[in-house]
């Protein structure tokens, strides 16, 4: 009977790894999307920052 707990205790520990596991890849696979779209953001972001600049300096040398 010990034997069979033992056994049955180091089985369920490792399905329970496994699982953990797979939600750990899972949820690495969801949050790369965002991640990129962070990125394309912050670009984007830096992209019309430079423009405005550019369109301040631009309007002052035409004074």
């Amino acid at each position: 009977m010990l034997d069979f707990l033992i056994l049955f205790g180091v089985g369920l520990t490792g399905i329970i790894v496994a699982v953990i596991g797979c939600v750990m890849i899972v949820g690495r696979k969801w949050q790369q999307p965002d991640q990129q779209q962070e990125s394309r953001i912050r670009r984007l972001e830096q992209e019309v920052t430079a423009l405005k600049k550019e369109e301040r300096e631009d309007g002052r040398s035409d004074l």
